[in-house]
């Protein structure tokens, strides 16, 4: 899944955002009925805890909607790899995340009127390797946009529980028995690709100028 903002409109301007949104994230996988997110946040054991801590311990019970696969922030979008779990789980997973992120960041900025550009972009993943090149591709989105230098370095992704997954104390993803490959070795088979992949994106704008 892709959701691009209108016109480029930057809609992740500080860690806040963008730690919001990942909070976001980890609330609306789960199915039910759930308690309103702003005030779930500011409950006592999220502050004491931490959101991903108490969420985890909250909704031990919970169906969800859906897993997430992988993700990744970026300034004006941002990449979702979804596995549906329940009849249009990824749908109302969508329309909740987006539609509250907009409530936020509205009341925010003192803005009105629509955030993102019409129905977010999904693409069918058939395949194992599918799969795996496209959560490269999803990670290498901060590097190739020249935003740091490597995926590491972007806290804003779940690259970290994939080439490191012993440092991520909650993780968020999903991908047990999805990909066959060690930690090390899909660090490897990312990085080894950046460089590629940030020339295809520079020929791209180059052709489409």
């Amino acid at each position: 899944m892709m959701s691009k903002s209108i016109e480029g409109y930057t809609i992740f301007h500080n860690d806040s955002d963008y730690s919001r949104m990942v909070d976001m994230i980890r609330f609306f996988m789960y199915e039910g009925h759930l308690p309103k997110f702003s005030v779930f946040r500011a409950r006592i054991g999220v502050q004491r805890q931490g959101f991903a801590s108490y969420a985890n311990q909250f909704f031990a019970d919970y169906k969800r909607k859906v897993d997430i696969i992988s993700f990744c922030l970026m300034p004006t979008h941002l990449h979702l790899v979804l596995r549906q779990r329940i009849d249009e789980g990824i749908s109302k997973y969508m329309s909740d995340l987006l539609n509250t992120y907009t409530r936020y960041f509205n009341v925010k900025r003192k803005r009105h009127g629509p955030l993102w550009t019409g129905r977010f972009k999904s693409v069918h993943v058939s395949s194992d390797k599918q799969l795996l090149h496209l959560t490269r591709y999803v990670h290498l989105n901060p590097s190739t946009a020249g935003i740091v230098k490597k995926p590491d370095q972007w806290q804003f992704s779940s690259y970290s529980e994939f080439a490191s997954p012993e440092k991520i104390e909650f993780p968020l993803c999903t991908y047990e028995g999805l990909l066959d490959m060690k930690p090390k070795e899909y660090a490897s088979f990312v990085t080894d690709y950046a460089v590629h992949q940030k020339e295809l994106a520079i020929i791209k704008h180059l052709v489409l100028e």
